[in-house]
């Protein structure tokens, strides 16, 4: 059984949902935006090898590798588009000395990477590393990101794991602590600037500035839904439903955040892709934070049936309130 800070749901409710792998979209070379000789000089570059004929490749363009089966992305700079395209097109993978991990950038924005990406959206953090660097002379590239219940961290680090080729564990500090926080944490040079350069994440904290990437904006209808599942599993929800003799007044599919600007790009989402429409926006001077939601029986139902919740704890409370709305209540 999974205890919630409103009662008990049973484990042999819960369901561990599987996300497809496609549909697929390329995502345009990213190689030189990975690459940051300002900062690189001062520390050390990413490594890209790993690829299939990787030796035959470098002979092509006349470069020596300076470590065994990888280059530094500092030696690929002065290629045209066209040749960098060509390193592109195989399966790398890239690395720096100083770690161990071998990592696999996805070349696709599929639905497992569009729920990740929604998700860390509403509850991931990238440290601010100019600030760090001002602080304690390092860059430090951390990533952080969790959630309250381990299943759904779980989740998430298969999910982490699968697309960069990695295998973090769950920290359970926060929780020894008495905080509700399963947490995965990362400083993989690579990964970060991936989000970063990308996907368009800010550093350090959340600011107004946080919106929806520009990349899954100009994606297509199925990729953005993947996307909006990621972020209503971090910042929506619906009515507690640990209660059994307890029947909500007020039924309702929520989100919420602090950022006005990524609220209303929510709501057209909603709008334009699920033929939805949340009422709101509306500000909440207790937490602080503006909301969208609908009450209507009819999209609440639709909605569970179209699974917009993949996070095992919110799924079961929807897949409880439809079964009280198909009932008649």
């Amino acid at each position: 059984m999974v205890l919630t800070n409103y009662g008990i749901v049973p484990d042999s409710e819960l369901i561990m949902s599987k996300i497809p792998n496609k549909p697929k979209i390329k995502i345009e070379n990213y190689i030189r935006r990975i690459c940051d000789q300002q900062i690189d000089d001062k520390t050390t570059y990413i490594l890209l090898g790993k690829c299939k004929n990787f030796s035959d490749i470098l002979k092509t363009f006349n470069i020596q590798p300076k470590y065994k089966d990888f280059i530094s992305l500092e030696k690929l700079m002065n290629l045209d588009n066209y040749h960098l395209d060509k390193i592109f097109e195989k399966e790398c993978f890239f690395k720096t000395r100083s770690s161990k991990n071998i990592i696999r950038l996805p070349k696709n924005l599929s639905p497992r990477l569009a729920y990740f990406i929604g998700f860390f959206c509403g509850e991931g953090d990238l440290k601010d590393i100019h600030k760090s660097f001002r602080k304690r002379g390092i860059f430090e590239y951390k990533i952080k990101f969790g959630d309250e219940f381990h299943i759904q961290t779980k989740l998430l680090k298969n999910i982490f794991d699968s697309i960069f080729n990695v295998n973090f564990p769950i920290r359970v500090e926060k929780i020894q602590k008495g905080e509700r926080y399963y947490y995965l944490e990362s400083n993989s040079k690579v990964i970060y600037r991936f989000l970063v350069n990308v996907f368009d994440f800010p550093r350090g904290s959340k600011t107004t500035i946080v919106k929806t990437p520009y990349i899954i904006m100009n994606s297509n209808k199925a990729i953005r839904k993947w996307f909006l599942r990621g972020i209503m599993n971090a910042d929506g929800g619906t009515n507690v439903m640990e209660s059994y003799n307890k029947i909500p007044k007020h039924k309702t599919i929520r989100f919420n955040s602090r950022y006005q600007k990524i609220v209303i790009e929510i709501k057209k989402m909603f709008e334009n892709d699920w033929n939805i429409k949340l009422n709101g926006p509306y500000f909440d001077k207790k937490y602080k934070s503006w909301r969208i939601e609908t009450t209507k029986r009819n999209d609440i139902i639709k909605l569970s049936k179209q699974k917009i919740f993949i996070h095992s704890i919110k799924r079961w409370r929807l897949r409880k309130l439809e079964l009280i709305l198909n009932e008649g209540w």
